[in-house]
């Protein structure tokens, strides 16, 4: 941990102190996981959060191979507020956990070089926008968990190009709608979470193409309609949650569902 401030205190609410912040905060849980690496002693020689931060860039630029290495990082309840931008240094990364912090916003290139990534946990953070080519690059990406932030609206092609994605879950977001083409190309698909959301309404071919969806949860939104050929095409398809929705003649419906969907509720 940082041992002293000093004049820095001064700085407390500018971009440069919160940048270097959130690095220590990133190293500090990084050294707990891996004590090996000795970061602690390179913090302790420098008296103040910048110098400390300045030293930590240095040694991550000069320890490339060990960085690269790192396969998982488990970086929940670590206080950040930002994603420190050395994080595209850990090109080797196959899991990435930040949930439960406070991040608010996200650079749109964070995550640029961690080709290798496969599961991206973002949940129970304070994330309100998704800058549209945050997931490009992602092509390895097979589980994005976002649920638990307080998006309002999601970029028409955030998730093309990611065509190894297996699961994905956006519930208990601020979403009302979702765009027509926004699932599109996600052909690997078996789960998606949409629950607790704000949904209205449902475009007729919104789920389109996912023909490997197995789970669908759409329960606890504002949905009043079922277009009928929403969910054509979803042949394994055995779990669709639609509980909690105003949706008109759902008791009607549901026998139907039923006759090709092992479980409707």
């Amino acid at each position: 941990r940082p041992q002293k401030i000093g004049s820095y205190e001064s700085l407390l609410q500018t971009e440069q102190f919160l940048t270097d912040k959130n690095l220590l905060l990133f190293i500090n849980h990084i050294q707990n996981i891996f004590p090996t690496l000795n970061i602690r002693n390179i913090v302790e020689e420098n008296d103040s959060l910048h110098n400390q931060a300045e030293a930590i860039r240095t040694w991550l630029r000069a320890n490339q191979p060990t960085v690269q290495a790192i396969t998982r990082l488990e970086l929940s309840h670590a206080g950040l507020t930002q994603i420190p931008a050395e994080i595209s240094l850990f090109t080797g990364l196959i899991d990435l956990n930040l949930n439960n912090n406070a991040i608010k916003h996200i650079p749109a290139n964070i995550f640029q070089g961690l080709i290798q990534l496969q599961r991206l946990s973002l949940s129970n953070n304070r994330i309100q926008v998704l800058p549209l080519t945050i997931f490009q690059g992602l092509i390895q990406l097979r589980h994005l968990n976002l649920n638990d932030n307080q998006i309002q609206a999601l970029p028409l092609t955030i998730f093309q190009g990611l065509i190894q994605l297996q699961w994905l879950s956006l519930s208990n977001n601020r979403i009302q709608v979702l765009p027509l083409t926004i699932f599109q190309g996600l052909i690997q698909l078996q789960m998606l979470l949409l629950y607790n959301n704000r949904i209205q309404a449902l475009p007729p071919s919104l789920f389109q193409g996912l023909i490997q969806l197995q789970t669908l949860s759409l329960s606890h939104n504002r949905i009043q309609v079922l277009p009928p050929t929403l969910f054509q095409g979803l042949n394994l398809l055995q779990c669709l949650n639609l509980f909690n929705n105003p949706i008109e003649g759902l008791n009607l419906l549901l026998p139907i569902l039923r006759q090709t969907i092992n479980t409707v509720y």
